[in-house]
C-alpha cells in the first residue's frame, strides 16, 4: 500500500510553507492560509439521521492521588502517603513487571494455582495490582469475567481489555464492594500490610460461596543451606536492616510462612500451602532453579534501590550516600556469587465454604529443596562475566515482548500492554508506512526540516520508530552516523543498514542511553504520551550541545474553514469522542499546537514552528492540497478501525458491533465528500545551547 497510493493527483510544491534558510525564531508559527473548496467536487447531502450523543467517559483522578511526591530521586505514591515503602516510578514499574515474570517462572508458568472453575467465575479481584499486568493477563483467561484491580497508585495502563477495570484504593480500609467475588488474588504484599489477619478475613467475607482466594507472598529473609552466607556479608546486613525497618513501622516483611494459619483462621476450607525456593544467582545445579536464580539476580540487582531507599533513609535514619555505598557493596557480592542463598515464595489458597467442598490434589508443586544444591562446576569468582551473562540472559526473555495480545480481531503490542491505543499488526504497519509517505509529501519529500550540519551528526535517535522506515531512510542519508529507533513493538524489519539498530523501549521510562545524541526525532506520538513536558525535557537532556530535536505531530481535531463540517456529522461525533476519551485517561491527542511551548520551556533555542493543513479528501482547488487530501483520505479510511477500536471499546465501553456501525457511517461521509474538513500537522524543531 505504501508504494502505490490510489491514483492521487499530481504532486505540487507546498504553497506558503517552505523549509527555512535560517533559524531565527518567528513570533508566530508559519501556517498556510484558508483552503478554498473545489466546487467541481461531487458533494453528498448532509446526513439527516445522527446517533444519540454518547456522554464522554471521564476517569479524572484528584490531585491527592496523582501529585506524586519525590524522595531521594525516586517517585512515590500520593494516596495514603507512606503506607507503602516502594516507589511507583517507571523504573519500579519495569521491576514489578519483571517480578511478575519471575514469580510465574518460579511456580511453573501459572498465574495462580487454585482450582478456579472458568465457567463459574464471573468476578475477580486483584488486590495491590501494581502495574496491572496480572489482571490484564488473567482477563484473557477469563474473557467472560469482570476483573477489578486496586492499588495505591494510578500506574496501570489506560488501554486494557474491556473486562478489566482499575481503581485507587487502600485494601486495609473498609471494603465497600456492592457484589462479592468468585476469585480474590493477593501477591507481593510483603512489607505493605499492617493487619494481615484482618485483610484475610475481609477477603473471606467478600467471596461468594465456593469462591477461591489465593495468596502469593515472600519470606524475604535470605537462607543458605551450605552456610556460605554469613553475618559478615554486606548482603546479610542489608537484609536484616530492611526487615528491622519494616518491623519498626508494623509492616510484616515475611508474611509467606504465616499465610496458611491466617487463611485457616479466617474460615477457609480446602487450604493448600506450597513453598517455592528462589535462588539468588545461577549457582544451583538443577536447570529450573538455575534459570529462576538468574532471573532473581537480575531482579535484585535492578531493584535494590527500590527496596531500600525509603526504608533505610526515612525509617532507619541512614543518609542517602550511606545507603548507596552499602547497596554498591551488596550488588558486588550478589554479582560475584560469594554465597549460595535463596528466598522463598509461599502460595496458599483456599475456598469459602459452599454447598460442596472440592477435592484437593495435595501432590502439586516442585520437588524438595535438594534439587537446587549448588552447581560445583560454576565458577563463583567469575564476576567479570556476570554482567555479560545478565545481558545475554535478559535478551532471551522475549516472550513478554513478542506474545502480542489480540482484541476485537486486531493485534496489539505486549511490552507495557495498554500504553498505546493502536494495533501493531500488518494492516497497521502498512498504514504507518503510507502515513510516512504522506508526511514526506507534505514536507516536499524531506525527512526533517531542522538545519542539520551533516558532518556534525554522528548519533541519531528516532523515538516511537514504528515500522522503522524513517530510521532506515535516515541511515541511508547519514551513512556515517549511528541511528537508533525505539518502540513498544518489535515490528521493525530484520534486514537494515549496518548503521541502524532497533530496541524495545518505553520513551516515558527513564532514559538510560550511555551516550548523548546529535539529533533526536519524534513523530506521530499523538494519543500515546502521558507527560509531554517530561518527554521533551528528556529529549533536551539527552542531546549533545548544539544538537537538534524535531517534533512532527498532529492536532487531531478536524476543522472546516467554510462551515461545511458540523456537529451533526457522524465524523464530528467520532472525532470529538475520540479526543475526549484520550483526555480522560491522560493521553494527549492534540499535541501539535502545544509543541512549541513545551520545546521552549525545556530550554531549546532557535525554535521554529510550521503548520501544514491536511485536507480530508480531494476537495481543495489547489493541486498540492488536492494531492495531500487524497492521500490523507486513503490513510484515514484504512486507519479508522486502528484508531478507534481500543479507545471506544476499552475506554468508552462501547460494544464492538456499535463501534463498527459508527465507523461505517463515518466512512460513508468521508468517501462522499460531505464536508470540507482538514486537520493540522505541526513541525517544531529547536537546538540545545
Amino acid at each position: 500500500m505504501a508504494d502505490s497510493p490510489a491514483n492521487p493527483a499530481a504532486a505540487a510544491s507546498p504553497p506558503n510553507v517552505t523549509a527555512p534558510s535560517n533559524v531565527e525564531a518567528p513570533d508566530e508559527p508559519v501556517a498556510p492560509a484558508n483552503l478554498e473548496a473545489d466546487d467541481t467536487e461531487n458533494l453528498a447531502e448532509t446526513a439527516s439521521n445522527i446517533d444519540d450523543r454518547i456522554s464522554s467517559y471521564t476517569a479524572s483522578l484528584s490531585s491527592s492521588v496523582l501529585d506524586y511526591p519525590t524522595e531521594n530521586g525516586r517517585r512515590y505514591h500520593a494516596f495514603r502517603a507512606g503506607s507503602y515503602l516502594g516507589p511507583n516510578d517507571e523504573t519500579e514499574m519495569d521491576r514489578l513487571d519483571f517480578n511478575h515474570m519471575l514469580i510465574m517462572k518460579a511456580i511453573g508458568g501459572k498465574h495462580f494455582l487454585a482450582p478456579v472453575p472458568q465457567e463459574e467465575t464471573q468476578r475477580i479481584l486483584d488486590i495491590g495490582t501494581g502495574t496491572g499486568i496480572w489482571a490484564v493477563e488473567v482477563s484473557d483467561l477469563f474473557p467472560n469475567a469482570e476483573v477489578l484491580g486496586n492499588d495505591f497508585s494510578a500506574i496501570q495502563p489506560p488501554w486494557v481489555p474491556p473486562n478489566v477495570k482499575f481503581e485507587i484504593d487502600d485494601v486495609e480500609s473498609e471494603w465497600v464492594y456492592d457484589h462479592k467475588f468468585d476469585f480474590i488474588f493477593s501477591r507481593y504484599m510483603a512489607a505493605s500490610i499492617k493487619d494481615w489477619p484482618k485483610l484475610v478475613r475481609n477477603i473471606h467475607e467478600h467471596l461468594n460461596p465456593n469462591g477461591w482466594a489465593e495468596f502469593q507472598d515472600y519470606d524475604i529473609a535470605f537462607r543458605s543451606d551450605d552456610g556460605t552466607l554469613t553475618e559478615e556479608h554486606h548482603t546479610t546486613k542489608w537484609c536484616n536492616t530492611l526487615i528491622n525497618a519494616c518491623n519498626k513501622i508494623g509492616h510484616d516483611p515475611n508474611p509467606g510462612p504465616k499465610l496458611e494459619r491466617w487463611v485457616k483462621d479466617a474460615g477457609f476450607i480446602n487450604v493448600v500451602h506450597q513453598s517455592f525456593p528462589i535462588p539468588l544467582g545461577p549457582w544451583p545445579k538443577d536447570p529450573h532453579y538455575k534459570d529462576v536464580g538468574m532471573t532473581n539476580l537480575i531482579h535484585y540487582v535492578e531493584g535494590l534501590e527500590a527496596f531500600s531507599l525509603r526504608a533505610f533513609c526515612a525509617i532507619m535514619g541512614w543518609t542517602k550516600e550511606e545507603t548507596l555505598v552499602h547497596l554498591a557493596n551488596v550488588r558486588r557480592e550478589m554479582k560475584k556469587g560469594d554465597f549460595h542463598a535463596y528466598i522463598t515464595i509461599h502460595v496458599v489458597y483456599g475456598s469459602a465454604e459452599g454447598e460442596r467442598p472440592l477435592e484437593v490434589d495435595q501432590d502439586v508443586g516442585r520437588a524438595s529443596p535438594q534439587a537446587y544444591h549448588a552447581d560445583l562446576h560454576q565458577n563463583a569468582d567469575a564476576d567479570s562475566t556476570i554482567d555479560e551473562r545478565i545481558s545475554s540472559y535478559t535478551a532471551t526473555l522475549t516472550s513478554s515482548v513478542l506474545n502480542y495480545p489480540e482484541e476485537n480481531g486486531r493485534r496489539y503490542h505486549a511490552y507495557r500492554p495498554g500504553s498505546y491505543f493502536a494495533p501493531n499488526d500488518e494492516d497497521e504497519s502498512d498504514r504507518l508506512d503510507f502515513t510516512h509517505a504522506l508526511i514526506r509529501k507534505t514536507l516536499d519529500e524531506e525527512l526533517y526540516l531542522a538545519p542539520l550540519q551533516k558532518e556534525k551528526v554522528h548519533r541519531i535517535l528516532d523515538i516511537g520508530t514504528g515500522t522503522g522506515i524513517w530510521a532506515i531512510e535516515m541511515g541511508d542519508e547519514f551513512d556515517h552516523a549511528e541511528v537508533i529507533g525505539n518502540d513498544l513493538s518489535a515490528i521493525q524489519p530484520e534486514w537494515t543498514p549496518p548503521n541502524v539498530k532497533f530496541e524495545i523501549d518505553d520513551v516515558e521510562s527513564p532514559w538510560l542511553h550511555p551516550s548523548k545524541f546529535d539529533f533526536i526525532f519524534s513523530r506521530y506520538l499523538a494519543g500515546s504520551i502521558g507527560d509531554w513536558p517530561k518527554l521533551v525535557g528528556n529529549v533536551y537532556d539527552n542531546l549533545n550541545p548544539g544538537g537538534w530535536a524535531e517534533f512532527q505531530d498532529y492536532d487531531f481535531l478536524f476543522k472546516s474553514d467554510d462551515g461545511s463540517y458540523k456537529e451533526e456529522h457522524h465524523t464530528w461525533q467520532w472525532n470529538t469522542q475520540f479526543i475526549d476519551a484520550t483526555v480522560s485517561i491522560g493521553r494527549e491527542s492534540r499535541p501539535g499546537p502545544k509543541l512549541e511551548q513545551w520545546v521552549r520551556d525545556a530550554g531549546f533555542i532557535n525554535v521554529r514552528h510550521f503548520v501544514h493543513k491536511w485536507p480530508i479528501g480531494p476537495w481543495p482547488k489547489d493541486a498540492y492540497y488536492k494531492d495531500i487530501g487524497m492521500c490523507n483520505l486513503i490513510q484515514l479510511l484504512d486507519g479508522l478501525e486502528a484508531f478507534t477500536l481500543r479507545v471506544f471499546c476499552g475506554v468508552l465501553q462501547w460494544p464492538e458491533a456499535k463501534v463498527l456501525v459508527m465507523l461505517a457511517k463515518v466512512r460513508a461521509e468521508l468517501k462522499a465528500g460531505t464536508f470540507h474538513s482538514y486537520g493540522n500537522f505541526h513541525v517544531v524543531y529547536g537546538q540545545k545551547a
